[in-house]
């Protein structure tokens, strides 16, 4: 089963500007502010049901940001949290995987992530297209 999904709005990283607080004698990292306030205020389409069953998930994600930088290991990261956290996934350590065309894009006139949660036999079949596109792109140099 494929489930596609939109975020609408720049997309944002969980590690860029974490804040250090103190709370009395301790210290503790939190995260930036532009991180919660993309965290809350997200606007998700989704669809197709929540994936709430224990089973292989492979993530495919397109980040189309207003400028070109940032690291796509921590937009990743970002998004797992946040489809957990919103109730679309039960767990992100289901993740088995990513397509090999996950990637980030530049779009300052409409910054959004665009994706799909592939499970089932969709998330393997995946994966043999992933090694034979991966394989095709090798012997092209």
């Amino acid at each position: 089963m494929i489930q596609t999904f939109t975020i609408l709005g720049a997309p944002r990283t969980k590690k860029n500007s974490q804040r250090i607080v103190r709370f009395g004698n301790r210290s503790a990292i939190i995260q930036s502010k532009a991180w919660k306030d993309y965290e809350g205020k997200a606007s998700f389409r989704f669809e197709g049901p929540p994936i709430l069953e224990k089973q292989p998930v492979r993530l495919h994600a397109v980040f189309y940001r207003e400028r070109a930088a940032g690291d796509l290991s921590n937009y990743i990261e970002g998004l797992q949290d946040l489809l957990q956290k919103r109730g679309f996934l039960g767990n992100d350590s289901w993740i088995i995987g990513f397509t090999a065309d996950t990637r980030l894009e530049k779009d300052k006139d409409n910054p959004r992530v665009e994706g799909a949660l592939l499970t089932g036999y969709d998330a393997y079949a995946m994966l043999a297209y992933d090694t034979k596109f991966l394989m095709a792109e090798a012997l092209k140099h």
